[in-house]
């Protein structure tokens, strides 16, 4: 798996943290590609990216949809601003 592709999706989707991220958007924006949604490519990279997440951070598949990165900090601070 080249760390480099790798690198690009985690930085992507800290980017876009809290927000749904879709498989096509990921596609054009990691790989510039336009790329069939079924492509196993992004399953894989994704399985080696949750591999190097720190504590704290998480990507979660949401199904027929995409991914959703979060971290704890971030929900952390959201919680505070909302008292």
């Amino acid at each position: 798996m080249p760390r480099c592709i790798a690198n690009a999706l985690l930085e992507y989707c800290r980017r876009n943290s809290g927000r749904l991220i879709t498989r096509e958007e990921l596609a054009e924006n990691v790989w510039r590609l336009k790329m069939v949604a079924k492509s196993r490519t992004i399953d894989v990279t994704m399985s080696f990216v949750r591999k190097s997440l720190t504590d704290g951070e998480r990507i979660e598949t949401v199904r027929g949809s995409g991914y959703r990165y979060t971290s704890l900090d971030e929900t952390a601070s959201d919680a505070r601003s909302l008292n």
